[in-house]
């Protein structure tokens, strides 16, 4: 991580923070508090997909079962890696820009 961009770290804080936050309410009362990601849905008003097929509706559950926090940090991962390319292209672009 350079100096000029310092704040890409922050993007993998949400997912650290969503087990954080279980791990305090079960220090509080004893009970860890699973958060899949069809929770997460339901909280934002999302739609879950539902389908005839019984193969891909067990997919979709499973999906659906993962935890939020190991998706949320996956995704913050991968916007991160983006931004790392999209600044380190745009530098190179600038730098053989000049160059010509």
């Amino acid at each position: 991580m350079s100096d000029e961009n310092p704040l890409y770290g922050y993007a993998l804080l949400p997912g650290p923070a969503i087990v954080a936050w279980q791990a305090y309410s079960w220090l509080r009362t004893g009970i860890w508090p699973p958060i899949p990601v069809s929770k997460m849905f339901s909280y934002f008003e999302w739609p879950i997909p539902h389908t005839s097929w019984l193969g891909l509706q067990s997919i979709i559950d499973w999906l659906f079962d993962i935890p939020a926090s190991f998706v949320v940090f996956l995704t913050s991962f991968l916007f991160m890696v983006v931004c790392f390319v999209s600044v380190a292209l745009f530098q190179n672009y600038q730098a053989n820009r000049k160059s010509t």
